[in-house]
């Protein structure tokens, strides 16, 4: 049986303009096509409660489902 290497990637998502709060809207994660995988552990940081979007998602998975996917450009936000 082959081994499975597991791995945990990390983005932050950009920010748009702060709203009156001083509060950010966050902009595109380069992590979101995760949002709908089974097979890996998606967790989500919101951010504050008067912003939108998502601030970071980090994701528990393997180096070979990356693969498997074809998803290899993900893996330079593997975190160490």
């Amino acid at each position: 049986m082959k081994n499975i290497t597991p791995i945990k990637l990390s983005a932050k998502s950009k920010s748009g303009p702060a709203d009156w709060y001083g509060d950010f809207d966050y902009l595109h994660n380069p992590l979101e096509h995760w949002s709908n995988c089974n097979f890996a552990k998606v967790e989500y940081d919101y951010g504050s409660s008067h912003g939108y979007g998502i601030r970071s998602i980090t994701v528990e998975t393997s180096e070979e489902f990356v693969k498997l996917m074809g998803w290899d450009d993900d893996l330079k936000y593997k975190v160490e």
